[in-house]
């Protein structure tokens, strides 16, 4: 503290100021500094001292203002040690009574790890076209990247990011701007630093197991040896391989003792042999869960599908069609399968798929194309001709998911038709999950469909607004005509359609009257709770296509909301983007 010390301002209005006694020196600045970024008062003297002054400067920086507002004309040297005390009282509040000093160290914690999650660079490459600049961002990214800026903010945050191994078991590389290709004994100085900052990464780890992101173009095997070393550790691993990287996997072999989920793409899969060593590398993986996958399929016979609960199969073409057929009496959970429809407008011959059994319990399908070529039925067809070849008895869920850049799927009803008949198991349907997104499919199919489906519970149909169709230029499905036909009868609900339907959303242009939506709601509460689905409300969503929205009646709004207030509703209208 500053010594106690008055000073004489002398101005057109002479009169004498006391200057405050509790206006810093440049030794208590430092000594609040050194408190912040310990985030910690040691000394209680210290830290009673400090609340002291918070108490105090208040009442000194209305005596300032109060003189300021009593001079006839501005001072400088007023204004100057008025700011000076401000910024002293937000230092010394910054170093006791910041909020978040006062939070536990587990709160802390789960903060950070939520700060990396979040950390959008770390889910992205860094290289650009200047490897001088992308170089740097990579480095920074190995040796920490937010971590790192987190630590630098006071002691205390130090010791904790450095001392919890879990805030470093996300490892992201980007290896493009690591090192060219070169012989083993001719190793960058470049390579030495990226390695020896993956090599810290991982002891910061502590052995535990790791979450690893790498894409692995043709470059110099060395930078490899480490990220192929710590597999033994992994927990999961998103690669895109330059196939002729393959022989630096080799030691991921028979090494992957709790790898839960791999997501494998390939750079120039065409190489040879490449994709199917790197596959053999993954084959001895006891925990595996989740696979998701864009390559050749033929290559995949090693993997252990039997234990997998997801298998996602993305960018395939026709030549992949029947080694994708013949892996599937090895699943017994979900697959999802993504065309790449472009592929088989160029190659436009028949599938020709022989019929499989499987006990499958998910089948999703989902469509891409980028060129746009083939016809408009070209979904259709390719669709049509897979459900063509499969019995699943055993499938509790359905769904087209989505149509990407391209026209909505057409619905190929009866190979449709007849692979919810075949997949009957002792002469009824186990479906619960029905959901067609970006499908045309008519009123009259989607009845059909639904009368082979008793167990349904979860149904997605959707209107499209800018599809021309031949006298159905918006495709309007969900009508007043649907909407009866979905409602059960409250004296039979057995025999009804769909009798143990519990949720339906509707994407719609509205092309229904609110009245009948409200009577379709009423007696779908109604089966509900007949049946006693586990105590749950019905529950129904209206989302509205964008140019089509609308509110409903004030009339149907109150009862729904009653019906919402009683819990036997869960309703939601919202705007589709």
């Amino acid at each position: 503290m500053t010594s106690s010390a008055k000073r004489i301002l002398l101005g057109p209005y002479t009169s004498s100021f006391p200057v405050s006694t509790l206006l810093p020196s440049s030794g208590q600045y430092t000594q609040l500094l050194d408190i912040m970024r310990l985030n910690c008062t040691y000394n209680p003297h210290e830290r009673d001292q400090i609340r002291g002054l918070i108490d105090a400067i208040p009442g000194e920086i209305s005596r300032y203002d109060h003189e300021l507002a009593s001079r006839g004309r501005f001072s400088e040297v007023v204004v100057a040690d008025r700011a000076t005390l401000q910024n002293l009282l937000d230092r010394c509040r910054s170093a006791i009574t910041s909020p978040i000093r006062k939070l536990p160290t587990e709160v802390l914690l789960l903060i950070f790890h939520e700060v990396c999650w979040a950390a959008v660079e770390s889910c992205h490459p860094v290289f650009d076209q200047n490897r001088d600049q992308a170089t740097p961002k990579e480095y920074r990214r190995l040796a920490g990247g937010d971590l790192a800026n987190i630590a630098q903010v006071c002691y205390q945050w130090h010791m904790l990011v450095d001392s919890d191994p879990l805030l470093w078991t996300s490892i992201t590389m980007d290896m493009r701007s690591w090192a060219t290709e070169g012989d083993m004994e001719d190793v960058p100085e470049s390579l030495f630093q990226a390695s020896m900052l993956l090599h810290n990464a991982l002891m910061r780890g502590n052995e535990l197991p790791i979450d690893v992101e790498a894409l692995v173009p043709r470059c110099h095997p060395f930078g490899l040896v480490a990220l192929a070393q710590s597999s033994t550790r992994w927990r999961s691993a998103n690669l895109l391989i330059d196939s002729v990287m393959a022989p630096c996997f080799k030691m991921v072999h028979h090494n992957l003792p709790f790898l839960e989920r791999l997501r494998l793409r390939f750079i120039h899969e065409d190489t040879a042999e490449g994709p199917k060593d790197i596959v053999e590398y993954f084959s001895d993986a006891p925990q595996l869960k989740s696979l998701y996958y864009c390559g050749p399929v033929d290559v995949l016979q090693p993997l252990p599908m039997e234990q997998l609960l997801l298998f996602c199969c993305s960018q395939l073409v026709p030549e992949d069609m029947l080694p994708l057929i013949k892996l599937l009496p090895r699943l017994s959970h979900s697959i999802v399968i993504h065309l790449d429809l472009d592929a088989f407008a160029i190659d436009d011959r028949p599938l020709q798929l022989p019929l499989v059994e499987s006990s499958l319990r998910d089948l999703s399908f989902a469509t891409a194309t980028v060129a746009g070529l083939g016809p408009r039925t070209l979904s259709q067809r390719v669709l049509g001709e897979i459900l063509d070849a499969l019995k699943l008895p055993s499938l509790a869920r359905f769904s087209l998911l989505y149509a990407l850049r391209e026209e909505p799927i057409l619905w190929p009803h009866s190979q449709g038709l007849a692979f919810f008949q075949r997949s009957r198991c002792q002469g009824h349907s186990q479906l619960e999950t029905l959901h067609l997104h970006h499908v045309i499919i008519t009123e009259e199919e989607l009845i059909e469909c639904l009368h082979e489906l008793p167990t349904l519970r979860d149904l997605y149909v959707t209107d499209h607004a800018d599809v021309v169709l031949p006298n159905n230029p918006r495709h309007v499905l969900i009508t007043d005509t649907l909407l009866q036909r979905l409602s059960p009868n409250p004296d039979d609900i057995p025999g009804s359609l769909v009798p143990m339907l519990a949720s339906v959303h509707f994407k719609t242009v509205g092309k229904f009257s609110d009245a009948v939506l409200l009577e379709f709601i009423e007696k779908r509460v109604g089966a509900v709770a007949y049946w006693d689905l586990e105590n749950e409300p019905f529950d129904c969503c209206v989302s509205w296509i964008l140019g089509y929205i609308r509110g409903l009646g004030q009339q149907q709004a109150a009862a729904i909301e009653n019906m919402a207030q009683n819990g036997e509703l869960e309703f939601t209208m919202r705007v589709d983007m």
